[in-house]
């Protein structure tokens, strides 16, 4: 690795400036600049960090060179600032996740998909873009045909609960919805009965989450055609600005990556339609 005098001559090389242009732009003089530039020489604190400045160094490379030219780095070396990832470079990154993991923004609106996590929910990326704009994760939570899967429902849906009230805090009551929030309550009233009232009972005893989700690990135990696969499912951030959170569902030991193996092999079965609430009234009128 390159001495922090070698680094500095390395950046300003890179921008394409003479230490005459640089020193200039910098209120130094030429002579200076190459002292520093030759070990000869250690600038001030308050030079140093504005040739820095000028030269746009990211936070790594800044931090190496205070601290071996003798000073203390301006953040904490060990750590590094929060991801922004732009969406669509978000989604890519998601789909080439060699385990099920679902891209989730603020609302619980599920985004993408990563190829094996079709098979564990039974719709694939494209059959997701059909689901259309409102494919919020909450108005899974009370159909049958995922619910079924599910062994600790009352824990996920839970978490769910918390994460959407924390990312839509001005619409976190079903007694006053906003616009958005009566779209989804529509869409998951349109279950079972059943876990629609299980549902509004975990609504009003889960308070919004206030923490940081990256690291965060929560368990999951989804029963599939070919057993039931026990996952720790692990949470980071792609995004902090517009909030964009990957679930990674990672088999929790050697028989849940074999099974998993076993249930990618096989080829994705597109579930039947879940009928809606009122088509099930009408069905038993007729019988």
């Amino acid at each position: 690795m390159p001495d922090w005098n070698t680094k500095l001559r390395e950046a300003r090389e890179r921008l394409g400036l003479s230490r005459v242009a640089l020193a200039k732009r910098c209120g130094l003089s030429a002579e200076s600049l190459r002292s520093y530039e030759l070990g000869r020489r250690r600038p001030t604190r308050e030079h140093l960090s504005h040739l820095l400045t000028y030269m746009e160094m990211d936070v790594p490379s800044r931090n190496f060179l205070l601290a071996n030219a003798g000073f203390a780095p301006e953040t904490p070396v060990d750590r590094f600032p929060e991801p922004n990832i732009p969406l669509k470079e978000a989604v890519q990154m998601v789909r080439r996740r060699p385990w099920p993991t679902f891209l989730l923004n603020q609302r619980a609106e599920v985004l993408a998909l990563s190829g094996p996590a079709g098979p564990l929910v039974g719709v694939s990326d494209e059959g997701l873009k059909l689901l259309g704009r409102r494919r919020s994760i909450l108005t899974a939570t009370t159909r049958r045909a995922i619910v079924s899967q599910s062994e600790n429902w009352d824990q996920l849906v839970l978490g769910i609960i918390a994460s959407f009230k924390a990312g839509v805090p001005e619409e976190p009551s079903l007694d006053e919805p906003g616009p958005y929030l009566t779209a989804i309550l529509k869409q998951i009233c349109a279950g079972d009965p059943a876990l629609v009232v299980r549902f509004a009972k975990l609504w009003e005893t889960t308070p919004p989450f206030r923490g940081r989700m990256t690291g965060l690990v929560y368990p999951t135990v989804w029963r599939t055609a070919v057993g039931t696969i026990r996952f720790s499912c692990l949470i980071s951030c792609l995004n902090t600005e517009v909030g964009l959170y990957a679930h990674t569902w990672i088999p929790a030991d050697s028989r849940a990556h074999l099974l998993l193996e076993k249930l990618l092999a096989e080829p994705l079965k597109t579930p039947k339609r879940e009928p809606s609430s009122r088509t099930r009234r009408r069905t038993a009128k007729t019988r």
